[in-house]
């Protein structure tokens, strides 16, 4: 039977903050123990194409995946993705969740993103069901819903959109319509900007005009979307003999980042954790929610401390300097190291006042080391054995634990990550570079590819997403350079365009055709290097 996810099926994504090693770390920093990362069993609930779970599986050859999907459509086109990978640590089932027959065998992570507010209520109990049921001891879940107060105002949006879309037959006219009575409203709304509600529309245009088609039809057009108060998520997981360890943003549970009289009257109001995060969600507006789960007898402090980080890999980077990435790719820009360590600072332990990471040598010499290695993330002994190096001294124990407690003060503010091991990611473009079987694959069928970093990256241009597909780590540059241009010769890119700035504006667009093959490769080749370094500075290629 098709499915509306088979008429209209997802693009294939990864989730970071799905990634078992995401989650784990997140039970590692509370104390918690937590399974064998790399030999885990995993399980995913609406696994889409699999997409999450093969960036995973490619990473983690000792620990075996398995998900389930409503869609054969996406089922068929994950298990191309195994074949073409050859992957022997996944298993991807097309199934109903709720009456579905797993493996007997419990999993140690189970995932569920993107599914539980967009279900019924049965399903809903069965989800939770699994995740008491199918969790091994030392298990953790993982659970995304549309959270209030903040949904509130989006659910006007979704059902002004549903309402107008309602007359529409065929799938492509909701959606285009479904966009077109947002934009309708955001023109003719009573009061216009002078109105929060007309500033509220005007804000959902340009996202509601971004967003791909299929999250638009699943996230605003379907007939099921429901959120929750943190409060009500709570009830049903106590319901099920679970309980809530934690979000994958730790940033989000604490209250350091509201002023001191807030936090005040919070700590009078709120008696525990879940109150606290309750009466947060009010004055952030919350709407959406990445969740962790473990049975209900487990036991653990969530308070915050020092120690944990020593434990963990470190990956900092510095800020984007905001202007545009000349590059293909849309990357996450190179920041500017000495500008961000200028803004980032850190609280003593005798003063009131803050004081700047750049009067500090262990902390500039810690993250400028951090930054120059990125996207590797980087053990915390072996960051302490570089700053050693660097400072020519033998960090003391009150150093040693100092930089943890920077570690965790900058996670904190979300200005660096931690993570509980190190992905294969090369920390320079090789003599044959690489990219994963996944990101060749999905290359040559959307225009985003999954990083090393569990992340997805944009490539909207034909010869990006080609030198994608050609990176199985045979060809040389100078190869990838030939194999291109053969490509574009025999039709299969588009027309070849040389900017020159050196020329007058009207001049700069050079006719490829009339330069030499010997210059045409060598402009290609440096476009090559350029592209690759992109690549490489969003963690898609492999070491």
């Amino acid at each position: 039977m098709l499915t509306e996810y088979d008429e209209v099926p997802y693009t294939g994504r990864v989730h970071h903050q799905t990634h078992v090693e995401a989650i784990a770390t997140v039970a590692q920093i509370f104390g918690l123990e937590i399974p064998n990362i790399h030999r885990c069993r995993v399980l995913e609930l609406g696994c889409g194409d699999g997409s999450n779970l093969l960036s995973m599986a490619y990473n983690m050859p000792d620990a075996f995946f398995y998900g389930i999907d409503f869609s054969q459509t996406h089922i068929n086109r994950g298990r191309k993705m195994i074949s073409d990978g050859k992957l022997s640590n996944i298993q991807l089932e097309a199934g109903n969740i709720d009456t579905f027959v797993f493996p007997n065998e419990p999993f140690d992570f189970i995932i569920c993103h993107g599914v539980f507010s967009w279900v019924s209520d049965h399903t809903r109990e069965r989800i939770l069901d699994i995740c008491k049921n199918k969790m091994s001891k030392l298990g953790i879940a993982y659970i995304s819903y549309n959270t209030l107060p903040g949904w509130r105002m989006h659910s006007i949006i979704r059902d002004m959109m549903r309402y107008h879309s309602s007359r529409m037959d065929m799938t492509n006219d909701k959606i285009d319509q479904g966009r077109a009575m947002v934009q309708f409203a955001a023109e003719h709304v009573v009061g216009g900007d002078l109105s929060i509600y007309g500033q509220f529309i005007r804000e959902q245009v340009d996202f509601i005009s971004r967003i791909p088609g299929e999250y638009l039809y699943h996230e605003y057009l379907e007939p099921e979307n429901t959120a929750f108060y943190f409060h009500e998520f709570i009830d049903l997981l106590q319901k099920h003999q679970l309980q809530y360890l934690g979000e994958t943003d730790i940033s989000t549970m604490v209250d350091f980042h509201y002023p001191e009289e807030t936090r005040a009257v919070l700590n009078d109001i709120a008696p525990n954790i879940y109150h606290l995060e309750q009466y947060m969600d009010f004055l952030r507006n919350r709407r959406f929610r990445c969740s962790l789960i473990v049975n209900h007898e487990r036991e653990f402090n969530r308070e915050i401390t020092p120690e944990p980080f020593q434990k963990l890999f470190v990956a900092f980077h510095a800020f984007p300097k905001g202007s545009p990435s000349p590059d293909e790719v849309k990357t996450t820009e190179s920041g500017n190291l000495e500008e961000s360590l200028r803004q980032l600072t850190y609280q003593t332990e005798d003063a009131e006042d803050s004081q700047l990471i750049s009067d500090s040598p262990l902390y500039n010499t810690a993250l400028s080391y951090l930054h120059q290695q990125w996207p590797r993330a980087v053990h915390y002994d072996d960051l302490v054995c570089e700053c050693e190096k660097r400072l020519n001294t033998e960090l003391s124990k009150s150093e040693r634990l100092n930089l943890a407690t920077l570690i965790q003060t900058l996670l904190i503010g979300q200005q660096l990550d931690v993570h509980s091991f190190q992905a294969q990611l090369a920390s320079e473009i090789s003599s044959h570079p690489a990219v994963s079987p996944m990101a060749r694959f999905q290359a040559s069928h959307q225009n985003l590819i999954c990083s090393q970093r569990h992340d997805m990256v944009s490539v909207n241009d034909p010869w990006v997403r080609m030198l994608i597909e050609l990176l199985d780590g045979t060809r040389t540059q100078n190869e990838l350079t030939e194999a291109l241009l053969e490509a574009h010769i025999a039709g299969k890119l588009p027309e070849l365009v040389f900017i020159d700035s050196d020329l007058p504006e009207e001049e700069q667009e050079v006719d490829v055709t009339l330069i030499p093959r010997s210059e045409v490769v060598e402009r290609l080749g440096i476009r090559v290097h350029e592209i690759l370094k992109s690549l490489l500075e969003n963690g898609v290629l492999v070491s």
